[in-house]
């Protein structure tokens, strides 16, 4: 009689253990939302010197600058062989035509790829914001903001003073989601 007693108040304990987790989760899943798209703060005191040193692989296999000093930039790491990348392509390349000024922001593509491979498909797939390549590695410039994980898509924008604001693992699903991960935070 004792043990099944003991055995109710076990089972009375666990669920209200569950029913406490299960009202928190919304509070952590939320925490740990705002975390993601929180850059590491070594990262922001570093960006900038990133930024301004950074040179990056055209499609001619040519070492250049990274394009849009003074602009907001919004950088996306792809690659030709990733699905998820492929699917979120034509809304960056939809935002990326309706940013026309020169105090819009600017989209970059870089792709942690092969560079055969990149050109094939950009013949296919015409876009219109500047694509760049780089060899996917432990100090690529996607690590170096961050993407510790080599998860791609991965974006992240950048101040006009060079500072990682945001960045996001995974891919875009609609277009008023780039706009809200593309707007400039208030200051």
């Amino acid at each position: 009689m004792l043990s099944k007693i003991i055995r109710v108040m076990l089972i009375a304990a666990m669920l209200i253990g569950l029913t406490v987790l299960w009202s928190k989760s919304g509070e952590w899943r939320d925490a740990a939302r705002e975390h993601a798209f929180r850059p590491d703060p070594k990262l922001v005191a570093k960006s900038p010197s990133v930024i301004s040193a950074m040179e990056i692989t055209n499609l001619e296999g040519k070492a250049s600058k990274l394009p849009g000093t003074g602009r907001y930039r919004l950088i996306n790491y792809w690659a030709t062989w990733c699905g998820p990348c492929l699917m979120e392509m034509p809304l960056i390349d939809q935002f990326a035509q309706s940013q026309t000024g020169n105090t819009d922001v600017m989209v970059i593509g870089i792709a942690l790829d092969e560079a055969a491979e990149v050109k094939d498909y950009l013949k296919q797939n015409p876009l219109k914001y500047p694509q760049f390549l780089e060899i996917a590695d432990k100090n690529d410039s996607s690590t170096q903001f961050g993407n510790h994980d080599g998860i791609i898509p991965f974006s992240v924008l950048i101040g006009p003073d060079g500072r990682l604001l945001k960045q996001k693992s995974g891919d875009f699903t609609d277009i008023e989601e780039i706009k809200a991960f593309a707007k400039p935070p208030k200051t």
